[in-house]
């Protein structure tokens, strides 16, 4: 199972199933199984046996992507080394203060920090900095558009002034933003 388990999930799956149940092979088996649930996009399935694994044999990115696909807010905050993750679990969880300092640290990808930033700020009623946050994207990926929309619209009703747009909109170096 191990070795097929990249090429043929579907028949590694079956193996572990039929062949695996011994108590010795548990961890093992469960790890196997947790990547293949991992590659086949069930992230669900990979969390019910995330907390029976060794998590020094998880890379960074499997501990992270079992979290963030099931809004394991709590346990991204708590444990996470990525500064962009745990700026966006502190805004799922309502932890707006400790969300703008992690989301002001500059980390990639850089729009989508800065747009859960004008988030965060547009959550706290902060009107400037959210416009300030949205107006440093210098570029902006097609599927985020619609969402940075929105935000704008919402930070144009909040806003009592609006001199800072305009001010804002001349220094944009992409016209369709």
């Amino acid at each position: 199972a191990a070795r097929i388990h990249q090429e043929k999930p579907l028949r590694a799956y079956q193996i572990l199933q039929e062949n695996a149940t011994a108590a010795e092979w548990a961890a093992e088996r469960n790890l196997l199984l947790f990547r293949i649930y991992l590659d086949q996009r069930e992230f669900s399935r990979a969390a019910e046996i995330f907390d029976s694994l060794d998590r020094a044999q998880l890379t960074t990115f499997e501990k992270n992507i079992v979290m963030l696909k099931t809004q394991n807010w709590q346990r991204i905050a708590d444990s996470s080394d990525d500064e962009l993750l745990r700026g966006i679990a502190f805004y799922h969880l309502g932890f707006f203060t400790q969300a703008i300092e992690c989301l002001c640290k500059e980390t990639m990808p850089e729009d989508y920090r800065l747009m859960y930033l004008a988030k965060t700020y547009l959550a706290t009623e902060d009107y400037d900095n959210a416009l300030r946050a949205l107006f440093q994207i210098n570029s902006l990926q097609k599927y985020m558009f619609s969402e940075y929309q929105d935000i704008l619209l919402k930070i144009l009703l909040g806003l009592p002034d609006l001199d800072a747009v305009l001010e804002g909109a001349n220094n944009l170096k992409d016209p369709g933003l």
